[in-house]
């Protein structure tokens, strides 16, 4: 005769269904964060510093700053930023700290844009970052680096140190590095993939006008455009010690001072 299952049993069985259930939920549903530092409950637009006093990242009381979003993500999570001018602290040298989640503007790069004001750079990944760490539709302009910040003088729009990230839809502009990479600079292993960016009018006191890559760091870049940047060499991509991937990319009228 098989045994007979008490009530009692049958309750706790049916917890634990239910507790499976919920921890299977939990671990498949990601959340939508939002920023928008134009949204009509903040009392100083344009200015990351006067918050919504209701802040929490909701539809209704996003984020005014792109890094205090990034900041309470977790793995799987989407950050969608609105329309609109982003500069100034929390809206510059955005680090991911080895999150896997997507930062996505709403409407592209001609609506969204991360201003460095000459003074940082738009990302820093140098925590492991891998291709689920996803930047997707922003303009990178005018950053400014060089030594005593971390990563230093390389790097003024994306620098990626031992870290593989995805950068799609993108526009880089203005940077100025006082080493390398004027847009982008990889070192040690890193290895993005770069898609359907525009690197353009960017400057490196030393190699890689738009993108410069060392130590084994080799990015897949794809239908990308590299176009009138300068540097004393490798003037669009200079790569050492490194094997990147370049597919359907148009790398025209770059200008390298030492003639390479």
């Amino acid at each position: 005769m098989g045994r007979l299952i008490s009530w009692g049993d049958r309750f706790r069985f049916a917890m634990l269904a239910v507790a499976v259930t919920l921890a299977g939920s939990a671990a498949s549903h990601a959340d939508i964060i939002y920023v928008d530092d134009n949204a009509p409950l903040d009392p100083a637009p344009g200015n990351p510093a006067v918050s919504d006093p209701g802040e929490d990242g909701s539809a209704d009381h996003p984020f005014d700053a792109i890094q205090e979003a990034i900041d309470v993500a977790v793995d799987g999570d989407e950050v969608l930023v609105a329309d609109g001018l982003y500069g100034g602290d929390g809206n510059k040298d955005l680090d991911f700290g080895g999150r896997a989640i997507t930062l996505r503007s709403v409407n592209g790069p001609a609506d969204c844009i991360i201003e460095c004001q000459d003074d940082g750079r738009g990302f820093f990944f140098n925590s492991g970052e891998t291709a689920d760490s996803v930047v997707d539709g922003f303009t990178i302009q005018n950053g400014g680096v060089e030594w005593g910040i971390p990563g230093g003088g390389d790097g003024a729009a994306i620098y990626c140190e031992d870290a593989s990230p995805t950068i799609r839809n993108c526009v880089m502009t203005g940077g100025v590095a006082e080493q390398d990479g004027g847009a982008i600079y990889c070192d040690w292993a890193a290895r993005p993939t770069i898609s359907n960016c525009s690197i353009t009018n960017n400057f490196a006191s030393g190699y890689g006008g738009g993108i410069a890559l060392y130590n084994n760091s080799d990015a897949t870049i794809i239908d990308c455009t590299i176009h009138d940047n300068q540097a004393t060499a490798g003037s669009g991509v200079a790569g050492f010690g490194s094997d990147p991937v370049l597919e359907n990319c148009i790398i025209t009228a770059n200008h390298s001072v030492g003639g390479t």
